[in-house]
């Protein structure tokens, strides 16, 4: 987990600079709007009763068994097949968890809890305001995760063919995501982002990786038959899907996604691979 003993030091030194004697306090400034609060909040507080590197191993733990039950739940949420479920154990062990980027793996689970809570808004079962609860908590928990899974939720949107109107009515809590992501971005833009803006990393290898990504396989011949056969077993095993537009959309999003998203993004390295264990 490459990244992670950086994350544990930035927690460390704030910790040190509120609440310790600090030697070195005056190097360091905070960035009180950070998106990365939920991650850093949670491993804190359990380092208070076991210091920070059990802290973040246990809330990585924690974070990687959430993130299965929270994609089981969304699957008996659309009622999916419980076979399904099988295929879950193996996808949190990929490209954000072999680099440690903490945030986005303690962000994950939340992304699929987040289409929970609007496709029951969508059945008029639950209020408009708790969508934009779990807005907020999604961008103190990871940025990219809080704007990839609004454009989900707005594909999400088409059941049932809405009229102009209605589609207008799902979709207006989740704009309020874009004020979010732009004024964050103006309020931190700084010279480095700039000189970094993009780094494409475009090539034929995406399309080759996209398969074995879907269970944090290797890039190799043999572990993308392997991930096509696990894609396949549900089929054979008799499930079919249910085509709809709202089905296919946020799959074919994803898809999109994977293919031509920047590889670095505002100097944010690895913006695309991330995303895979949501495929």
């Amino acid at each position: 987990m490459v990244d992670l003993p950086q994350h544990v030091a930035a927690i460390m030194v704030l910790n040190e600079v509120h609440f310790g004697d600090y030697a070195f306090a005056e190097l360091f400034e905070f960035n009180w709007l950070r998106p990365y609060w939920l991650g850093y909040s949670l491993i804190w507080l359990v380092s208070q009763l076991t210091g920070l590197v059990w802290a973040s191993k246990l809330v990585i733990a924690a974070a990687v068994i959430a993130f299965v039950l929270s994609l089981a739940w969304l699957r008996r949420e659309v009622h999916a097949p419980p076979l399904v479920d099988w295929l879950l154990l193996a996808i949190p062990f990929g490209y954000a968890y072999e680099w440690g980027f903490l945030s986005f793996i303690v962000a994950a689970p939340l992304g699929p809890l987040f289409l929970v809570s609007y496709h029951r808004f969508l059945k008029g079962q639950t209020h408009w305001s708790r969508i934009v609860g779990w807005m907020f908590l999604l961008f103190f928990a990871h940025l990219l995760i809080l704007g990839f899974f609004c454009v989900v939720a707005c594909l999400m949107a088409l059941r049932d063919r809405p009229g102009l109107p209605q589609l207008a009515g799902r979709i207006l809590p989740l704009l309020l995501s874009v004020p979010i992501g732009v004024g964050w971005v103006l309020l931190n833009m700084e010279p480095r982002y700039i000189e970094n803006l993009f780094d494409w990393g475009m090539g034929w290898h995406r399309l080759s990786q996209l398969l074995p990504d879907f269970f944090a396989l290797e890039y190799t011949l043999a572990q993308s038959l392997v991930a096509v056969s696990l894609i396949a077993l549900p089929f054979i095993l008799g499930v079919r899907p249910r085509w709809s537009l709202h089905g296919i959309a946020p799959m074919v999003f994803y898809v999109l996604f994977m293919l031509l998203m920047p590889s670095q993004l505002i100097d944010n390295m690895g913006t695309y691979e991330r995303f895979h264990l949501f495929g």
